[in-house]
């Protein structure tokens, strides 16, 4: 675990990327709270990382923050810099 929360706090993104990895495959209980710091990481892979780890979670906590991820994170690659709603995305699904 330390090997992990050292990665998750590198400045370098190729060592954070392995890192936020690993904590997705562990224990939801565990891998959530390190997972919300990495929110807003400056590299777009690693949120896109946290963002699947959040899906896995399949928690009110971790749902709430993927749609405030999807709202606001211009990197998500929306064409529209306004954001979408839950009843947008799943219409768009259709």
């Amino acid at each position: 675990m330390r090997e992990i929360q050292a990665a998750l706090q590198s400045s370098d993104s190729q060592d954070r990327l392995p890192g936020v990895t690993a904590v997705r495959k562990g224990d939801s209980a565990v891998a959530l709270p390190m997972l919300l710091r990495k929110v807003k990481d400056g590299e777009f892979m690693v949120r896109s990382i946290v963002a699947m780890g959040w899906l896995q979670t399949q928690t009110a906590e971790a749902l709430a923050a993927l749609l405030k991820m999807t709202q606001f994170d211009r990197a998500i690659g929306m064409c529209d810099p306004k954001p979408l709603t839950l009843c947008q995305c799943s219409e768009a699904r259709r």
